[in-house]
């Protein structure tokens, strides 16, 4: 029996890396870009291609033979079988419009809400407080929860108070993790001595099946954008998180695959 295992924790923090996203950054919403000219202060998070827990085994173990000659020992002899296991934990994304806003309150919708200038405006829907143990629902139809964010409202612009101006909210670049991977490859071998094609002649035979458990490794959400950032919006919790928010459309493997080969060896 032959095994192998490797463990590395990793957490790497950076700014936005400019032109080198289409390569590292693919898939990664709200990770490719930045919100000020400010970097290390809105911008510093983890990075893109950061995955914080990453095991990898193999294992190979060669089945006893017989100590014959015969039919049975051609039948029996010469088994082995192979393991390759990848866990590895998610990928950080953020949610967008810029900076959207860590809600920390309950806010039921039709809650009348006053904003900074006293006019008053309803909730859009049922706001909850953030919980980073529950925010990621594990739900490929909807990944986070948006409702645990809110939009910053427009103010007044601090040189012209008759123009709007927007803020970025509090939630940090890369504040939420894609979908992990588990992986499972699995193969059988049967190796025959065939003396006709010379001293080591042989025929090997493998049954390889890949992602032997048919799991299902989810790729990142299609989209992060919570809100639209409407400019008429001027009320935390006025507007509601768009449909569709958080929806996983893809595959990181394929689904379980098996495949036959035979190899003669002379």
């Amino acid at each position: 029996m032959q095994a192998q295992g490797a463990y590395t924790y990793g957490h790497s923090l950076d700014t936005p890396i400019g032109q080198l996203v289409g390569s590292d950054c693919a898939g990664a919403p709200g990770m490719d870009t930045g919100v000020s000219s400010n970097t290390r202060a809105y911008d510093y998070g983890p990075s893109c291609f950061e995955i914080r827990h990453n095991f990898h085994m193999s294992l190979l173990y060669h089945f006893p033979n017989l100590k014959s000659n015969g039919v049975t020992s051609k039948l029996l002899d010469g088994w082995w079988m192979g393991n390759i296991v990848a866990l590895q934990t998610g990928l950080p994304f953020t949610p967008i419009p810029d900076r959207v806003d860590i809600n920390t309150q309950n806010v039921a919708q039709g809650t009348v809400l006053t904003n900074a200038e006293g006019g008053a405006y309803m909730a859009a829907t049922n706001f909850i407080p953030y919980d980073p143990k529950t925010v990621i629902t594990g739900n490929p139809n909807q990944w986070f929860n948006p409702n645990m964010f809110d939009v910053q409202p427009m103010v007044p612009c601090p040189n012209n108070a008759a123009l709007t101006c927007g803020t970025l909210g509090d939630a940090s670049r890369g504040i939420l993790r894609g979908p992990g991977l588990a992986d499972w490859d699995f193969s059988v071998v049967k190796d025959t001595a065939i003396r006709q094609l010379g001293e080591a002649g042989s025929a090997e035979f493998r049954v390889e099946i890949f992602n032997i458990l048919n799991h299902t490794n989810f790729g990142m959400p299609a989209s992060a954008t919570v809100f639209n950032g409407a400019t008429s919006v001027l009320g935390a919790c006025q507007q509601a998180p768009l449909p569709g928010v958080g929806q996983i459309t893809t595959t990181a493997t394929t689904s379980r695959q098996i495949q036959f080969a035979l190899k003669l060896i002379f």
